[in-house]
């Protein structure tokens, strides 16, 4: 195990957390050193750990909140609050830069919870939901300008999912909110330029699914009718079925580990909740990752450092602060806890932090903390 490497600067020992090395005249990140010691490599350095930075305050205590990572921005969308003793969906979008600087663009058209959202490269997409109003059509993208545009996707899902199939940004699936069900198969594709149009439909009604894409495919796994489907938009918006999920769940998490080497997707809820961790490579081929420490659903997912992060969740009624991140070989790192255990809350990551907001504790509803992680 890495213990650490020091240098002397003005007669004091200063304990060294990056490093780099000229290449071909450019400068190149060292992630870990060895030494030789009785003709045996040990690691010495690694620059691939993540501490707990500081905690931070959302402008309005939520919960159901949703988070997504543009190149420049993390972003902390809406999510439901309490206004007199009546829950209204939030508004708000706010933006984090590498710095943790705070910028709020342009609101949501209503205040909106149980929505879509991903990251698109330079830009975010939010997409259906519940407001005030009843359901949304609507998808919005904010670019690292932070300008919104505002599209009609043509239906109107509660808790739809989103990720990308090439240059596609993919809304799928989603219920009607109401009792009767209703599940959704549509899939809308929304193109770099805006434009909307759909893709076929999938193969399954479906609706909490955890989405994520890998070597240019959009993944979509599981989903609350006690699937462990996993259907597969290639960049062409083809459709296909991956192999199918350990185990039938919804509600889970979902990141990537390296630069997308793996799409991760850890625990969820189901017969008896999952600690299972599944996932998938460029080639589409399924490995299985070290399990969750805890059973939990409605985690808060994010990507720092070439890791995968889960923090959180809840199970049978309790919830939890366990934050567990996955590295390239699959194998788990327990980190720092959370300072609250909480479920429905939001993940998204900027430059070297990773920020987890809002959320729902055993004490109260709505709740205003973010917690603040590092890589170094």
């Amino acid at each position: 195990m890495a213990k650490g490497a020091w240098i002397g600067i003005g007669d004091k020992a200063r304990k060294i957390k990056k490093s780099w090395i000229g290449v071909d005249n450019k400068a190149r990140k060292v992630k870990k050193m060895w030494i030789g010691i009785g003709g045996v490599a040990k690691l010495f350095f690694s620059s691939e750990g993540i501490d707990y930075y500081k905690t931070m305050t959302l402008g309005t205590p939520v919960y159901g909140n949703r988070g997504a990572s543009s190149d420049k921005y993390a972003f902390l969308v809406g999510g439901g609050y309490n206004n007199g003793g009546v829950e209204y969906g939030l508004d708000t979008v706010e933006a984090y830069n590498a710095s943790l600087t705070k910028t709020c663009p342009t609101g949501l058209t209503s205040g909106c919870i149980a929505f879509g959202m991903t990251g698109a490269g330079s830009s975010v997409v939010i997409a259906g939901g519940i407001s005030y109003y009843g359901l949304r059509w609507y998808a919005y993208r904010y670019n690292d300008s932070l300008t919104k545009t505002t599209m009609e996707m043509g239906y109107s899902p509660a808790n739809p999912s989103a990720t990308c199939a090439g240059s596609y940004v993919l809304v799928a699936g989603g219920d009607n909110n109401t009792s009767p069900k209703t599940y959704f198969d549509t899939v809308v594709a929304i193109s770099s330029s805006n434009t909307v149009s759909y893709a076929n439909n999938m193969v399954y009604t479906n609706t909490r699914q955890a989405a994520e894409h890998v070597g240019g495919y959009a993944l979509f796994t599981g989903g609350s009718v006690n699937r462990s489907v996993v259907v597969v938009y290639n960049s062409s918006l083809t459709a296909s079925s991956g192999t199918e999920l350990s185990e039938p769940k919804y509600s889970h998490g979902a990141s990537y580990v390296g630069d997308r080497k793996y799409a991760v997707f850890a625990g969820g809820a189901g017969t008896t909740n999952s600690v299972t961790v599944d996932a998938f490579n460029s080639s589409l081929t399924k490995t299985m990752g070290e399990s969750l420490s805890q059973k939990r659903f409605y985690m808060a997912s994010a990507h720092l450092h070439g890791m995968a992060i889960f923090a959180g969740g809840v199970s049978s009624g309790e919830r939890f602060d366990i934050v567990e991140a996955y590295d390239e070989s699959l194998t788990k790192k327990i980190l720092t806890p959370l300072t609250l255990a909480r479920n429905n809350f939001a993940g998204a990551s900027v430059g070297d932090f990773a920020l987890f907001a809002g959320g729902a504790t055993a004490s109260v509803t709505y709740n205003d903390t973010i917690d603040v992680y590092q890589s170094n």
